[in-house]
């Protein structure tokens, strides 16, 4: 994932550390405190040439990548989000002949914002089903359709679930079989980049009970692209 575009991520990384560092850091601290406000970023960096060069798009340990998006999301993302805010202050500043930038508090107030959004939809709203239900109606429609019930579910990506969370995908299948569906319909990416992530699933997944069947087609991460891709001279 990361090796399909690494310098947009060491961009988002690097740039407001040096913007901080230009603008802040050099006038308040010591070379060696600059240096351990960068050592977060310089970490991030290291773990982000790491994943560079992992052969599957997504590793074959998923919380190696959920480890860095979680650290993404709580460091490199509010840093970029405070320095726009600084950068938009500092030039409504120049332009009215004011002193304060008020910039500056308003990318303060996102901080905990953004580590709120991050962490409940990481811990909290990942573990919530939502069944949305939809009636279509048409002239179209013959007759014998009428009352037919059709489930679909897209990105299910169920390499992204493990013993401590395969609780969530079960749940899921239970919801869509509560419907009791005529057909059952996959709109791709059923799987992160592999068949094997089906396989220790297997048992879940073929629960799934609809009367005319089940069907599925494939999405992106469903073709050999994500393997390849990059690594084309090695599949």
């Amino acid at each position: 994932m990361i090796a399909r575009a690494p310098y947009l991520f060491l961009l988002l990384i690097l740039i407001p550390d040096l913007y901080f560092d230009l603008h802040y850091w050099r006038h308040k601290f010591s070379t060696s405190q600059r240096l351990l406000r960068w050592l977060p970023s310089i970490i991030m960096v290291a773990y982000t040439l790491k994943l560079t060069y992992e052969k599957n798009f997504i590793p074959d340990n998923p919380a190696i990548l959920w480890v860095y998006l979680l650290l993404l999301g709580l460091i490199a993302v509010p840093k970029a989000v405070f320095m726009l805010c600084s950068i938009l202050g500092l030039g409504v500043c120049k332009l009215f002949h004011r002193r304060k930038n008020y910039g500056n508090l308003i990318g303060l107030i996102c901080v905990p914002v953004i580590w709120y959004i991050l962490l409940y939809g990481s811990f909290i709203g990942f573990n919530k089903m939502e069944v949305n239900r939809q009636t279509f109606v048409s002239k179209d429609l013959p007759q014998a359709f009428d009352g037919y019930k059709v489930v679909i579910l897209s990105d299910a990506h169920v390499g992204s679930y493990n013993e401590l969370n395969e609780y969530v995908l079960k749940e899921a299948i239970d919801s869509m079989n509560a419907q009791r569906p005529d057909l059952i319909v996959f709109l791709g990416d059923i799987q992160n980049t592999e068949p094997k992530d089906l396989y220790r699933h297997m048992d879940v997944l073929s629960s799934l009970k609809a009367k005319d069947g089940i069907y599925t087609v494939l999405g992106n991460h469903d073709y050999g692209d994500y393997i390849c891709g990059r690594w084309a001279g090695r599949c």
